[in-house]
């Protein structure tokens, strides 16, 4: 009998490919065999920023379609959705079922919960499978409590499918959300990359959660972590001729398009997609051009670990939880801050 076999599929996004990573590579460490399935448009990217030191014997790297074309806009997150679910669901199986013919079949799949829609896949083909999220457990209790008659209050504006696009998109997303949450009953439990201490209330109101992170991939530099571009270290020397409590450091995340930023005499640190236009008045482009470092991919981890104090506010918070380090969301740069993942990488 060979080794178990996961099959591996992450949501088609910077933060969603890289904590799944680091969780298959924890499992390579315990015997298992992995395949690890991003879209073709994704792939080209992980593969062209990998190291030649970086691949591991036991993970495998593969690619499917996303049902999007080349002329399509891969930013656009609605169109993404709808092209996800009439494209992936057929290449999956056929992925499956070659794995089968080749001696080495794939015997279980860890599945992305905003690609929940592939758990029915697994079922259809009997893997036995599971849902993984990357991000606050809190976000991912009111997602799957949007049904739940007992969900606490909460302002309905806040909710994520409300803060995107026109009324049209917002309703195509809300119903993705919607689907992913109905197919959830096929699992026993869903992963997160969060901890009890951290959000023991949320794992106590919703025990189907079960905490198994920090997932810090900063631990592994030297291996795969599925990152979409090779990293600009540029920036770590550019922060080392800073003092403490002096750099303002914004990570707009991989999906953004840069309009007018925030401008004045502060010093920015500022991280987006690499490949998205950056269009900024020629005012604001005077007034910080001398002040401001724009790194086209710097790991937040790393950033948080090292560099933490830089943008340290006065009452000591670190890097992603000061008001001075704003992120869109980085759930990743957050656990980078926590004393359990600094602890982690000083015992490496």
């Amino acid at each position: 009998m060979g080794l178990p076999h996961v099959l591996a599929l992450p949501f088609p996004a910077q933060g969603h490919v890289i904590p799944l990573m680091e969780l298959c590579h924890c499992l390579v460490d315990h015997g298992f065999k992995v395949t690890f399935v991003n879209t073709n448009f994704n792939h080209k990217h992980v593969i062209v920023a990998l190291s030649v030191e970086s691949t591991v014997p036991q993970l495998t790297l593969v690619s499917i379609p996303d049902g999007l074309g080349e002329e399509d806009d891969q930013n656009d997150l609605v169109r993404q959705m709808e092209a996800l679910q009439n494209t992936m669901p057929r290449c999956l199986e056929e992925l499956i079922e070659k794995s089968n013919e080749t001696g080495d079949p794939m015997t279980c799949m860890l599945v992305d919960k905003g690609m929940g829609w592939a758990l029915e896949v697994g079922r259809k083909k009997g893997l036995r499978s599971t849902a993984f999220w990357p991000a606050v457990a809190l976000m991912l209790a009111a997602i799957m409590s949007i049904t739940d008659p007992g969900m606490p209050f909460i302002d309905a504006a806040h909710l994520i499918w409300n803060l995107i696009g026109d009324e049209r998109s917002r309703e195509t997303i809300f119903n993705y959300f919607l689907n992913n949450i109905r197919v959830l009953d096929v699992v026993d439990f869903i992963i997160c990359n969060s901890f009890k201490e951290l959000e023991e209330p949320t794992f106590s109101y919703a025990p189907k959660i079960l905490p198994i992170g920090p997932l810090p991939s900063s631990l592994r530099p030297s291996q795969a972590m599925g990152y979409f571009w090779s990293e600009d270290a540029a920036c770590l020397s550019w922060l080392d001729e800073h003092p403490p409590i002096s750099v303002v450091y914004m990570a707009f995340g991989s999906l953004t398009v840069l309009g007018r930023c925030m401008g004045s005499k502060t010093v920015i640190l500022k991280q987006s997609n690499p490949e998205s236009e950056v269009e900024s008045e020629d005012k604001f482009k005077k007034e910080v051009e001398e002040h401001r470092a724009d790194p086209e991919f710097a790991e937040k981890e790393r950033l948080a670990l090292e560099y933490g104090h830089i943008a340290e506010e006065r009452e000591g918070l670190d890097l992603g939880k000061a008001p001075g380090a704003r992120e869109e969301c980085s759930w990743r740069g957050e656990l980078g801050s926590t004393p359990e993942e600094r602890e982690a990488k000083e015992s490496a």
